[in-house]
């Protein structure tokens, strides 16, 4: 009895009976096909996109684009022609292609590797790219750099001023020596810096000698022109080197090989 039941199964392993069914489900799913086609052919307006979908598209694409154009229209128009040919910027390309050739060329390594993030970060808040100079001049782009005053990581934030930007920095925990989190705290600094004094000489001093220090200078002396304070003694040493240093920086950045870096 048990094997004349298991006689009438078929055998589903034949190979009739395989091709059979591989060419049903074929012509179902082109009669399915033929519909979605049909469907989308009658309609007079295709549905509008999901709103995920027009958030990832809005900032992979056009978000982007207007950053850039803001970053490369304002900002960084301001940040070429406040320095044009300064004596001070070509002193320190002399030094960083010599006396500190070592720093430099170690930092231009490290950069292959943060640089991606760093621009990209930047060009979130408006900032230009250029900026990044900042970080190569502070650190030589290592995370782990820490000086005898107590600044650490690429961007050398103090604890006060890494704590009121948001940063955690605690006996468990120093984010300043995390590159994402520390670069987006840096470029919200910079950018405040620069909605203050509305100059990116002057926005970068604050940054080296705090902004109370740059507003007196500018109040007592009645004038913003940066390198005029300078020359006035309104700023101490490192301030008055950190600012030229910046944007020597940032043109050995831009070409590298033309000044010797592999």
């Amino acid at each position: 009895m048990h094997c004349q039941q298991f006689s009438q199964i078929p055998d589903l392993s034949a190979p009739s009976l395989r091709t059979e069914r591989l060419v049903d489900k074929k012509r179902i799913w082109l009669a399915c096909s033929a519909c979605l086609v049909a469907i989308t052919a009658g309609c007079s307006a295709s549905p509008p996109p999901s709103p995920s979908k027009l958030h990832a598209e809005h900032d992979s694409g056009q978000l982007l684009a207007l950053l850039s154009s803001r970053s490369s229209a304002v900002n960084k128009g301001k940040l070429d022609a406040e320095v044009a040919h300064r004596p001070e910027i070509d002193t320190f390309i002399r030094h960083y292609t010599g006396i500190r050739r070592k720093f430099m060329q170690l930092g231009l390594e490290r950069a292959r590797y943060y640089r991606p993030t760093i621009d990209r970060i930047l060009r979130k808040h408006g900032l230009p790219t250029e900026l990044c100079g900042v970080a190569l001049v502070e650190s030589g782009f290592d995370p782990l750099a820490e000086s005898p005053s107590g600044a650490v990581g690429v961007w050398q934030l103090m604890k006060l001023t890494a704590r009121s930007l948001g940063l955690s920095v605690n006996w468990f925990s120093d984010e300043r020596t995390d590159v994402h989190k520390s670069t987006d705290a840096a470029a919200r600094y910079l950018l405040k810096l620069y909605k203050m004094f509305d100059s990116w000489p002057l926005a970068l001093a604050a940054y080296n000698g705090g902004m109370t220090r740059v507003s007196k200078a500018v109040r007592d002396a009645g004038t913003r022109d940066f390198f005029e304070l300078a020359e006035r003694g309104y700023f101490r040493r490192e301030t008055r080197e950190f600012v030229p240093k910046v944007y020597a920086a940032m043109i050995i950045l831009d070409a590298p090989a033309s000044y010797g870096f592999d």
